[in-house]
């Protein structure tokens, strides 16, 4: 915990594919939280709706409509879980992915928190050295870091870009 805020992390990833990823993810999450003394609740659900959410775009690029579209899903879920249980606040890491817009994602919070008494953090996690931070802690930790942003088609990608080098 820092500060006066309480922290918990929300899990809600069903864009994560394959399963061994997800585990691998999730696995290590728990292990941090755990370390830390943070709550960590997971969401498991929301498989089938997030198919049907980004259906059709998987052609999209990275950054494009498809990333937007489960941004905005992933991120509804975790207003609804803020406002549920009372939480002042809510953000994302996903900011911190040099390839993640956060103009982007903190645009998508700010409209899911509109009405619902939650305060959407504003933050670009990966500016002021943010990024090369996260990996210096990563390595301290030893933390898994993944190379694709969890989706099949990401994973297509990184595998294709991969394959031509």
């Amino acid at each position: 915990m820092s500060g006066i805020y309480r922290t918990t992390f929300f899990f809600f990833n069903p864009n994560i594919e394959p399963d061994d990823e997800y585990n691998r993810r999730l696995s290590e999450l728990k292990r941090y939280a755990t370390e830390d003394g943070m709550t960590l609740v997971v969401d498991r659900g929301g498989r089938e709706q997030w198919l049907e959410a980004v259906r059709g775009l998987e052609d999209e690029p990275e950054g494009g409509k498809r990333c937007e579209q489960c941004f905005r899903f992933r991120l509804a879920r975790t207003v609804q879980f803020a406002k549920a249980n009372n939480a002042d606040l809510c953000t994302t890491v996903m900011s911190i992915s040099p390839h993640k817009n956060s103009d982007v994602i903190n645009r998508i919070g700010l409209d899911l928190v509109n009405g619902s008494g939650v305060t959407w953090l504003e933050a670009d996690f990966k500016k002021g050295g943010g990024f090369q931070k996260s990996l210096t802690l990563s390595k301290q930790e030893n933390l898994y870091r993944q190379n694709y942003c969890g989706c099949l088609a990401s994973l297509r990608r990184r595998s294709g870009r991969l394959d031509k080098q």
